[in-house]
């Protein structure tokens, strides 16, 4: 069950119960959850090759440490958390925990990913002296594909909880027939901005009861000035982004000049890539810690002018290895809807001024960076309007099928101020096609006939950056698979806002500001900076127009460029 609801504010469900079995049960639910910690224990061992050592089950050579703790009576959860340095040494870390009678009762994956955290939990631990095996792995064949041994130290935490009452049910009670069924309304209040996980026991005094999970979101309180809301870090990146993630919703109000959006961590020590996605389920602006790179920082800004109202999302994701500093990490964010400090001057904004034809016309743009990292900011002069426009694509001819996991795929850089994207796929073998922007979300299925595919992405405003094709071909296929030679080409054509001068529209040039012929100029916080567009109006003809110049921030790790103004 879950429910997205005002902070403070009450979320009531309907759970309804069957009695399936031969005599007659008393249900009573209850609702529990927000744990407070019971105990804890911390500290640090160092990993070498010159530890004692056992041989595991792949016949590796695991190098270990134990450790002892004790889990104390009434105990609802165990959590055991290791980090270690793996931004600058190399390998991986595990951990096994038994418990006081000495079954396994949890352990870490042992695998390729070495995020530089583990976590292992345990429920209704049993109490006494519970033992830790955190260990490394060396292994015996490269074809294991494992990371080297670790050598260094390596923080633990070994804590427990205790979870309370968490909401109300009503009837509390209810006494069912074979057969019967009832209801319960179970009231639960949401907490602090954010994502909170409880659970209601049914409970008819039976060791086989079983429990339903609820997540209540609280929304962040904004108001005209803003808004902010804090969590903590208490985990790390994962393969294919699967580490840990926060989401957080807020409700923009109309007529707001600017949406900006600061996190601000408490170390420089983490890598974080965050999404802001506007109501409409578009990625807006995507950015990291480190602006330019997938790298740690302690800060992450997002601008964006003129945000559509409605109910606005940020994802903070972890990604990428941890140094082995802290086992967690608290953070902080501001929403605010003051329009970035951007000037000008000498740009033609009347009807009554002349260009002379062939000349060209040049203006400063002075802009303030009023955030709290260094942002990459371009001018981009557009006409007014929308009208398709052909954009270059990046591995998008002669595809050969099926798509190599190792190759990258067919991708088209979509500017900003687009509002629709045609991706069109011929191939010599019949084919389905979806488009997806980079890092996943919305996913379009295309329309497929035969050996043809399109799909069209649209929205009031989509995400500036890249799109991305996955071709594949129909089966049911033979002995061979999709056929020799099987191959298909790709064309885009986006919605968008004719520009002035030629924008960056491939993966291969995305990596480098060098690369856009926009030439963005990096401003540090609070730093300001001014840029000289120019405009030519062409000699052979005389007519009026209208254009407008956007200042937009370009973010090469992501591959992002918001508007920020215009």
């Amino acid at each position: 069950m879950n429910a997205t609801v005002n902070a403070g504010q009450n979320a009531t469900f309907s759970v309804s119960v069957t009695n399936e079995g031969a005599t007659s049960q008393t249900v009573s639910p209850a609702v529990s959850g927000r744990p407070t910690t019971q105990s804890a224990d911390t500290g640090t061992v160092n990993l070498s090759s010159s530890l004692l050592s056992f041989t595991d089950g792949e016949g590796n050579t695991d190098f270990y440490v134990l450790h002892q703790f004790t889990v104390e009576p009434g105990a609802d959860n165990l959590n055991g958390d290791i980090t270690w340095n793996d931004q600058t040494n190399s390998g991986a870390v595990y951990e096994t925990l038994f418990d006081p009678a000495g079954n396994v009762a949890a352990y870490s994956l042992i695998g390729t990913n070495q995020s530089g955290f583990g976590h292992v939990e345990v429920h209704n631990p049993a109490p006494g002296m519970w033992t830790a095996a955190i260990f490394t792995v060396k292994p015996v064949s490269t074809t294991q594909h494992l990371p080297p041994p670790y050598t260094g130290a390596v923080q633990f935490s070994f804590s427990t909880e205790v979870f309370h009452k968490a909401g109300s049910v009503s009837p509390p009670s209810m006494k069912l027939a074979p057969g019967q069924s009832g209801t319960f309304q179970v009231t639960v209040t949401a907490g602090q901005a954010g994502d909170q996980a409880l659970k209601v026991q049914l409970s008819t005094r039976s060791s086989t009861d079983g429990s339903i999970p609820i997540i209540v979101r609280s929304l962040v309180p904004v108001s005209a000035s803003g808004g902010s809301f804090s969590g903590t870090l208490t985990g790390g990146g994962s393969n294919f982004n699967a580490g840990q993630e926060f989401t957080y919703q807020f409700n923009v109000p109309g007529g707001m000049p600017s949406l900006n959006l600061g996190v601000q961590l408490a170390d420089s020590d983490h890598i974080l890539e965050g999404f802001l996605v506007d109501p409409n389920g578009q990625p807006l602006d995507i950015q990291t810690t480190a602006n330019d790179a997938f790298g740690p920082g302690p800060t992450m800004q997002f601008f964006h002018g003129s945000p559509a109202p409605g109910q606005w999302t940020l994802v903070l994701l972890a990604l990428g290895f941890q140094n082995g500093a802290h086992l967690s990490e608290p953070f902080t964010g501001n929403i605010s809807f003051t329009a970035p400090s951007v000037t000008s001057s000498g740009i033609p904004n009347s009807p009554s001024t002349v260009l002379p034809a062939g000349q060209p016309v040049t203006a400063t743009i002075t802009v303030t960076n009023t955030g709290n990292i260094a942002k990459d900011y371009f001018a981009d002069p557009r006409l007014d309007g929308q009208v398709p426009q052909e954009l270059l694509g990046f591995a998008a001819n002669n595809v050969p099928l099926p798509l190599s996991v190792f190759a990258t795929p067919p991708n088209w850089l979509i500017p900003t101020n687009t509002n629709m994207l045609t991706v069109a796929a011929k191939a010599n073998v019949p084919i389905t096609m979806d488009v997806k922007q980079q890092f996943g979300d919305p996913d379009v299925l295309g329309v497929s006939s035969g050996h043809t595919s399109a799909a069209v992405p649209k929205a009031p405003e989509m995400a500036p950056g890249l799109e991305v094709a996955l071709p594949d071909g129909t089966g049911p296929f033979g002995p061979g698979g999709v056929g020799k030679n099987a191959s298909v080409d790709l064309a885009a054509v986006a919605n968008t806002s004719r520009s002035t001068r030629p924008c960056p529209q491939t993966l291969a040039t995305c990596g480098s500001r060098a690369s856009t012929r926009a030439r963005p100029t990096r401003h540090r916080p609070s730093s300001r900076a001014s840029r000289a567009p120019s405009c030519s109006p062409s000699p052979r003809t005389r007519s009026a127009g209208r254009w407008s110049t956007a200042s937009s921030a370009w973010t090469p790790s992501t591959c992002s460029a918001p508007r920020v103004t215009s």
